[in-house]
């Protein structure tokens, strides 16, 4: 939590020294686009190194679990990451949005007197 509140300060602070909106979330969707990508730099080789492991030993392929016989593709995995990317970057907005509701509500509240 404690995290969380500390981006949250320096996303505001970023608005207070006149950054738009847009510029604010181009900049948290570039650091997540970032991570993303260092992400699949550090996991891919890792993967195809086990898938290699996997195959030459050839102890993975004892065990049935539910059905050997399947085909290890990419694209369910690229779809899976994209969904949640998708999932992820929609919550962001979500907040980001009641964000700006709130604040607008807080500021008009100030305004009227309410």
């Amino acid at each position: 939590a404690l995290s969380v509140q500390q981006r949250h300060r320096e996303l505001a602070l970023f608005r207070a020294i006149g950054s738009t909106p847009r510029q604010v979330r181009r900049l948290v969707a570039g650091e997540a686009l970032i991570i993303a990508l260092a992400a699949v730099l550090v996991s891919l080789p890792l993967g195809v190194a086990l898938t290699v492991r996997e195959d030459e030993r050839g102890g993975f392929y004892s065990v049935p679990l539910l059905d050997t016989n399947y085909v290890a593709e990419l694209l369910p995995g690229l779809r899976a990451g994209a969904y949640g990317a998708s999932f992820r970057f929609k919550v962001m907005r979500e907040d980001w949005d009641q964000t700006v509701r709130s604040r607008a509500r807080e500021a008009l509240e100030r305004l009227t007197g309410w």
